[in-house]
């Protein structure tokens, strides 16, 4: 599934506020939003380091809310993940531990997400 143009927009103004989008290119979201119960996804990687970010759109708050602590846990232990509601978006993040760039970018990037539009 796609997002919808709105949702993708405001995925898109949400990272942006970050200010941690240059370098980023599109990718597949992993995991498929169809395996999380979501509507759709988008997804980013950065050049030159090893961050990764998927936002997935949900019917509602509590949907997205409800995947949120399940996406947290999923990565292995060389890798740091993040998870954030903003309305029915979720964002999942990761970083290779020992990327110290791309953990402190992950951070912001979550900052941003989480609420500065």
């Amino acid at each position: 599934m796609k997002f919808r143009r709105k949702e993708r927009e405001r995925a898109e103004a949400l990272l942006r506020a970050s200010g941690q989008m240059d370098g980023a290119h599109e990718v597949p979201p992993e995991p498929d939003a169809a395996s999380l119960g979501a509507k759709g996804g988008i997804a980013y990687a950065w050049d030159g380091n090893s961050m990764r970010a998927s936002v997935y759109a949900f019917r509602s708050y509590p949907d997205a809310r409800a995947v949120e602590d399940d996406v947290r846990g999923r990565p292995d232990g060389a890798q740091h993940a993040v998870a954030t509601v903003n309305g029915a978006l979720l964002l999942w993040a990761t970083a290779d531990v020992d990327d110290q760039p791309a953990l402190a970018s992950l951070k912001e990037l979550l900052s941003g997400f989480a609420g500065r539009e």
